[in-house]
């Protein structure tokens, strides 16, 4: 059955925010070409036919080991999934190292976030080692209070895990947190966790869509800090 997503417009009245929670690959910057190059390589190498593209392309914001078993199912247990995870990882660092940029208005919105003394976190479906070196690689790991990184320990999105754990480890009850996120995925995971979301879409064709799960949807962070600055009083 699909459930038609509910809109959580804020925090709510007399309950300002702590904590920003950011998804990292789509959202911080677009990294997605980078991902579908390493997969192509990964599957190529695998001998692998196009529908397995095909579920990694539709599968991005999911943690690799979910893509894994969408692949082979309980086939999958014969494997070694965190080997050809880290594998597939290792090309996409490789593909992106120093050439990822962060979206118009980051940086600014994390300047201003310190400012009002927000606690800052990331919630990815990347493996702890992408978190940890696109935080270097972009020189932003300064700002973030806490990481909650993909495992194949964990529920990957959609389920709300990442977001709540994120949470947890900056601090902050989930209801006072804002999450940003670009995927539909990524969308059901901050729903069901209870935060209010920002969404972002580069693409103008996504707009429309994404209005559906929230009002506010920004092509980057530029318009952030306005919105924000109603719910940190």
């Amino acid at each position: 059955m699909i459930h038609t997503p509910i809109i959580h417009p804020g925090p709510g009245a007399g309950r300002r925010i702590r904590g920003l929670i950011f998804d990292m690959d789509g959202t911080i910057l677009d990294t997605r070409p980078f991902h579908m190059a390493a997969w192509r390589q990964l599957v190529a190498r695998l001998g692998l036919d196009g529908r397995a593209m095909e579920l990694a392309e539709s599968g991005f914001g999911k943690t690799n080991w979910a893509i894994f078993h969408e692949w082979w199912g309980k086939g999958a247990a014969e494997r070694d999934l965190d080997a050809l995870s880290e594998e597939k990882e290792r090309l996409f660092r490789q593909l992106i190292q120093g050439r990822g940029r962060v979206r118009p208005g980051f940086i600014a919105l994390l300047e201003q976030a310190r400012r009002w003394r927000l606690r800052i976190a990331l919630a990815t479906s990347g493996p702890a080692e992408n978190a940890a070196f696109l935080l270097a690689d972009l020189g932003i790991a300064r700002w973030f209070d806490a990481v909650a990184p993909g495992s194949a320990a964990i529920r990957s999105k959609p389920h709300p895990d990442p977001f709540l754990i994120a949470a947890g480890r900056q601090g902050v009850p989930p209801q006072q947190c804002v999450a940003f996120e670009d995927s539909s995925h990524g969308f059901w995971s901050v729903r069901r966790a209870g935060m209010p979301l920002v969404a972002i879409a580069e693409r103008k064709a996504d707009l429309l869509s994404i209005q559906k799960w929230t009002p506010y949807v920004y092509e980057d962070f530029r318009p952030v800090p306005a919105l924000l600055a109603q719910w940190v009083g």
